[in-house]
């Protein structure tokens, strides 16, 4: 019996908030990019899953500031050129006087609130229509992908003497990354 119980809080302990919270030996990935075409403008969406270990996740709830960088770049198929990169920053931080998160995103003077830890979290994990480039910069004839890789940032623990660590220790320094498939340009140039 004493194993059984054992067993549960161990594997409670491990299953924090489904898809953001993740064990502490899985690695953050992104899933699939989604492009968006706008009016004048190319934007894209993306999540990552597993961002938050489950110290990580603890770390966010004792007023750090956990930086998220993501990094995009738009690139040309056929000589591998680039011709953007985008970098954004979310930004999650723990009051620990109202006992609730506020996200901060760099595209966005908006700030978002919440109570709830998964809520929080999913928003820190989730990047909706960043803008890319302006369409009459694309070429109708060649062809292009988008690369995406993130970074934690670095934060000063006042519990440590106001210390600063490193947070891609949580991640084991590895960036997640993703490629898309190439795309060709007329999809997406913008019509004369």
């Amino acid at each position: 019996m004493d194993f059984l119980a054992g067993l549960l809080i161990a594997v409670k302990s491990l299953v924090f908030v489904g898809g953001y919270v993740s064990t502490d030996k899985s690695t953050p990935t992104f899933t699939s990019v989604e492009i968006i075409t706008k009016t004048s403008q190319i934007a894209f969406s993306c999540e990552l899953e597993h961002a938050f270990s489950s110290e990580l996740a603890k770390l966010s709830v004792s007023g750090t500031t956990i930086p998220i960088n993501l990094f995009a770049e738009l690139r040309c198929k056929e000589n591998d050129s680039l011709l953007i990169r985008v970098i954004v920053k979310h930004s999650i931080l723990f009051d620990l006087s109202s006992r609730s998160f506020t996200l901060q995103k760099s595209y966005t003077t908006r700030e978002d609130t919440t109570t709830v830890i998964d809520t929080a979290l999913r928003h820190a994990s989730t990047f909706i229509q960043i803008p890319l480039i302006n369409r009459n910069q694309i070429s109708a004839q060649r062809s292009y992908y988008i690369s995406i890789y993130a970074i934690l940032g670095k934060a000063t623990m006042e519990a440590m003497n106001n210390n600063i660590i490193d947070l891609m220790f949580f991640w084991r320094y590895k960036r997640p990354f993703v490629r898309t498939q190439a795309f060709p340009g007329a999809s997406l140039a913008q019509k004369p």
